[in-house]
């Protein structure tokens, strides 16, 4: 896995002085139960107990319309 770990980073953040923090996981096209019990979940608490302020977690495309509608046009690209 590539370093720094999300987990130390999260834990790190709040004393360099960063209270509020988004987080996505551009990589992936559709969450699957690691992304939201590792990066959802855990990662808030680990964040919050370090003394974040406030955590959001931006989900994945997933079954949206437009991503949907986008992938279509993709695989009919000729």
């Amino acid at each position: 896995w590539l370093q720094p770990y999300l987990a130390d980073r999260l834990a790190a953040l709040p004393s360099e002085g960063a209270g509020r923090v988004l987080i996505t996981s551009p990589s992936f096209v559709c969450d699957c139960l690691e992304t939201i019990e590792e990066v959802a979940e855990s990662g808030k608490r680990i964040f919050m107990q370090a003394g974040g302020l406030s955590y959001t977690y931006i989900p994945c495309l997933n079954e949206d319309g437009v991503w949907i509608e986008s992938l279509r046009s993709i695989l009919q690209e000729p």
